[in-house]
């Protein structure tokens, strides 16, 4: 079935210049949304089928997802089909009864990713996003273009001193608390999901699956969480010096005073041991 050339308008996609560059996309049980300078790409179901084959690099393979780097004759992208919330949401319980039920999480990454665009952050632009709906299944694909540049991991591996590391560590606590007062919270802040940038004090977010734009009372909690986890990893990898550094780096960008600084630090140093 081709793409319907009617330009979609949902609720979830609040500017009309966002909903603009996507079309509904309706095809082989699929229903969702392409962007527009690919929408002609995949009037057939040839791209489709060969974008969800197992032949490609498989990046990540989890029992509820799988990442795979495909090439295309409009370069390289990444798709992403995942069939469960988490690995551990199989079965019947309350998280797989919110898949099965909710939104297409597929939808709601690249409402996110838009989002992020419009605050003026950087993330892999959403190419196709969709949902398949069976009688007890759902499954959700996306696919992206593909971003080839050095995580943030890698990066401070390749640091020579603990000076070099710790710049990088408050540039990351910089960005984090930008991110944070622009009200996003990370779905999963990692530093294999940052990558670097050519601009030595900006970071581009990937895996934003459950990354979100949060006002209500907890969303403080979120940020913290935030914090907190990126503290632990930079703590297991490179130590005490390393976590200070993006933690004076966060606390001073979102300007918090000597006692909130108190608590935060406290916290994600208790957290991270």
């Amino acid at each position: 079935i081709p793409v319907k050339p009617t330009t979609l308008r949902m609720s979830f996609l609040r500017d009309t210049h966002v909903a603009d560059s996507y079309r509904r996309f309706s095809q082989a049980g699929w229903n969702g949304l392409v962007r527009e300078d690919w929408s002609d790409y995949f009037t057939s179901p040839g791209p489709l089928d060969r974008l969800m084959s197992q032949t490609h690099e498989v990046v990540r393979n989890r029992r509820s997802s799988c990442v795979m780097r495909v090439s295309t004759a409009r370069g390289c992208v990444y798709v992403k089909h995942q069939t469960a919330a988490s690995d551990s949401s199989h079965g019947f319980n309350f998280a797989a009864l919110r898949w099965l039920l909710g939104p297409a999480r597929a939808l709601q990454v690249l409402r996110v990713t838009r989002a992020l665009h419009r605050a003026g952050f950087l993330a892999p632009p959403i190419i196709l996003a969709a949902r398949r709906r069976g009688a007890i299944s759902a499954e959700d694909l996306i696919v992206s273009e593909a971003v080839e540049s050095q995580n943030l991991s890698d990066a401070m591996a390749q640091c020579r001193t603990t000076e070099a590391v710790a710049s990088l560590a408050r540039m990351t606590g910089r960005r984090l608390a930008q991110l944070h007062q622009a009200h996003f919270v990370h779905g999963d802040p990692l530093p294999n999901n940052l990558l670097m940038t050519c601009d030595p004090d900006n970071l581009i977010y990937l895996d934003n699956d459950r990354t979100r734009r949060m006002f209500g009372p907890w969303r403080g909690y979120y940020k913290w969480r935030n914090v907190a986890a990126l503290s632990f990893r930079l703590w297991m990898s490179h130590g005490r010096i390393v976590v200070r550094a993006f933690l004076d780096a966060y606390c001073d960008t979102r300007g918090f005073s000597a006692a909130r600084r108190r608590r935060w630090i406290y916290a994600a140093f208790t957290r991270a041991r």
